[in-house]
C-alpha cells in the first residue's frame, strides 16, 4: 500500500516538479550565456511595425513596437526583426526608419538580436516570464511532494516491523 502510494503519488509530483524546475534552470542559462556573449553594435532600422492596441490591468492602453534593423557583423550586413519601443502612453517617439539604434547580437548566431544600451546587456539579466512561470510550477510540485509525505508519514511510522 505504502510503495503504491509512492508510486502514484510521490513519485510523478516529484518528477513533474524536478523537470520543471530544469527546464527554467536551462532557459535562465541559455538567456545568461546569450547576455556574456552578446556583442554591441550600431544598427539602422530599415522598417517599422505596429503592433495592436494592448490594455493593461487597469484599463490603460499600450502600444508595441517591433522592427526589422540591419547592423554589420564581420563585414556581412545581418537583418534581425526585434522589439524597439513599448509605450503605455498615447503619444510615444519610436525609432523611425533610418535612425541608428544600439543593438546587442550573438556572434555564434548573429541573427538573434536585442536592443540595447550602449554598455551592452547585464551579466545577470532579469529572468524572462516563462522561466519564471515554470519556477513557480516547479516549486509549486515539489511543495505537493512535501505534503504528501508528510500526510503518509504517521502510516509509515505505524507499520509493525515484520521479524527476521
Amino acid at each position: 500500500m505504502i510503495a503504491t502510494f509512492f508510486r502514484q503519488h510521490v513519485l510523478p509530483w516529484t518528477l513533474g516538479g524536478l523537470a520543471l524546475l530544469g527546464l527554467a534552470a536551462w532557459l535562465y542559462a541559455d538567456q545568461t550565456a546569450f547576455s556574456r556573449r552578446a556583442v554591441v553594435a550600431a544598427g539602422k532600422v530599415t522598417e517599422l511595425q505596429r503592433g495592436g492596441v494592448q490594455y493593461s490591468h487597469d484599463g490603460q492602453p499600450g502600444m508595441e513596437y517591433h522592427g526589422r534593423v540591419s547592423y554589420m557583423v564581420d563585414g556581412v550586413e545581418v537583418v534581425s526583426r526585434m522589439r524597439l519601443e513599448y509605450c503605455s502612453t498615447t503619444r510615444c517617439d519610436p525609432p523611425q526608419p533610418g535612425s541608428v539604434v544600439t543593438v546587442a547580437y550573438d556572434p555564434q548566431q548573429p541573427g538573434r538580436a536585442v536592443l540595447s544600451s550602449a554598455e551592452g546587456l547585464p551579466t545577470w539579466p532579469i529572468p524572462n516570464l516563462v522561466s519564471i512561470f515554470l519556477l513557480v510550477i516547479g516549486l509549486v510540485s515539489l511543495a505537493a511532494v512535501v505534503i504528501n509525505v508528510v500526510w503518509i508519514w504517521p502510516v509509515v511510522r505505524a507499520r509493525p516491523v515484520k521479524p527476521g
